[in-house]
């Protein structure tokens, strides 16, 4: 946050179903984003970006927050395990779905409208634009660089790994 301050997305026991807050010494501050507000259930990733949050839910959508943690609408819906979210440098959202009938990478506009969804493998948990223009997504059998236009696999970078996440570092 920009305070400085920790959120971590909150999917099972007492604050199931929320956003908790930690300052930058690992003291927890309470929710963030309460309970279930905006029906989030499961969440999961977490994006922040210029004028609000996107946060995936495990469960369905993609759910759109103030910087303050108050819900405003659902991004983008989602029947079926939106994981990953990544910010493009356009402005384009990219999410790694897991589960059918939308597994793939969705790709939507800044408003949450869908563009188009890459569908080279299954399964997907992470989506990233690399530098080249390509997008790197995993799965339960590896990390699979695929084609932004066509969603074709171009080589599958890292093989027998269940891989989750990817981020620049």
């Amino acid at each position: 946050l920009p305070n400085g301050n920790l959120i971590a997305t909150v999917g099972g026991g007492t604050n199931t179903n929320s956003v908790a807050e930690f300052d930058p010494a690992g003291n927890y501050l309470g929710n963030f984003i309460a309970n279930g507000a905006g029906g989030i259930a499961g969440p999961w990733d977490i994006e922040f970006r210029a004028n609000d949050i996107l946060i995936s839910g495990s469960s369905s959508d993609i759910h759109r927050y103030d910087s303050n943690g108050n819900f405003l609408d659902i991004f983008a819906p989602i029947s079926s395990f939106p994981q990953q979210i990544h910010e493009d440098v356009d402005g384009n959202i990219l999410v790694g779905i897991f589960s059918n009938p939308e597994t793939g990478v969705a790709v939507y506009d800044a408003a949450g409208t869908l563009q188009r969804t890459l569908t080279g493998i299954s399964g997907n948990r992470a989506a990233f634009r690399l530098g080249n223009g390509n997008v790197i997504t995993t799965n339960g059998s590896g990390i699979f660089e695929l084609d932004f236009n066509t969603g074709a696999i171009i080589r599958n970078t890292v093989a027998g790994v269940s891989a989750r996440l990817a981020e620049l570092n």
